[in-house]
């Protein structure tokens, strides 16, 4: 029996990816491939009927149309829009967002120069962005610079931002998500930053919960302290360690497995 079935028999949800020296020059373009995969799923799962899911590569009770309206609910038309760029399938998923994309565009075309909803609706996500970081001593460095918003560091913020919440869409108490990483020596920075943000800075209101857990490997031989990973892997120490090591004891207790962290 391998991790992925005891861990789908148990509830969880099992993701996984391996990094590619060759994809390093398409930002993102692996994590994003995970979550194409997933929504495929619940494409072919809706097909056959949709509901409490018997279908393998979900867990068992696992509601795939409870899913996906919890989805077009937490990231609404203009993150579904969006976050297709990286995840064309949701375009499939959700055609009904994209024929009223289309139909507003027209109609905004006249109003506004170069304007469509992704532009317009947009506004609300950075609103979102700004309430979350209000709190942070570096919201305003990371938000703003010496002429005003960083249009870089508004595109980044807003799609860690919406990958947050696709996966407090997604993963849930009954059913949490485990997310393993292959080769992550040969993660692009870019994925490295959504991992950070994901596991340091994800959204903790009861309507956002991310149930998420994530493990990786790597090759110790070919990160140094200079390598990019090794910055990545003390951030996480320091902020998730402690939690990770209790949470993850107590969960391979059940498997038979020892943790040595």
């Amino acid at each position: 029996t391998s991790v992925k079935d005891v861990l789908t028999s148990h509830g969880w949800i099992y993701l996984s990816c391996k990094f590619d020296r060759l994809m390093r020059n398409q930002p993102l373009a692996t994590i994003a491939s995970t979550m194409e995969y997933f929504i495929q799923q619940l494409i072919l799962q809706r097909g056959g009927g949709g509901g409490p899911s018997t279908f393998s590569f979900f867990p068992n009770g696992f509601d795939v149309n409870a899913v996906i309206t919890s989805i077009e609910r937490r990231l609404g038309a203009s993150g579904i829009v969006v976050l297709s760029d990286l995840v064309p399938g949701l375009r499939v998923l959700y055609p009904d967002v994209f024929a009223r994309v289309i139909i507003d565009d027209d109609d905004s075309d006249s109003e506004v120069d170069g304007g469509g909803v992704s532009d317009i609706d947009s506004s609300s996500v950075d609103k979102d962005i700004a309430q979350d970081h209000s709190g942070d001593d570096n919201g305003d460095e990371t938000m703003m610079d010496e002429d005003g918003i960083s249009s870089a560091n508004t595109l980044r913020n807003r799609l860690h931002y919406l990958f947050g919440k696709l996966v407090g869409a997604i993963s849930s108490v009954e059913h949490p998500i485990l997310l393993f990483l292959d080769d992550i020596q040969w993660a692009d920075p870019s994925s490295l930053e959504l991992l950070s943000s994901l596991l340091t800075s994800g959204d903790h209101d009861d309507d956002n919960t991310q149930c998420l857990l994530v493990t990786g490997s790597f090759r110790s031989n070919e990160v140094d302290q200079d390598h990019i990973l090794s910055h990545y892997l003390q951030m996480f120490t320091y902020s998730v360690k402690f939690v990770l090591r209790h949470y993850i004891q107590s969960l391979l207790l059940n498997l038979k497995v020892q943790l040595f962290i």
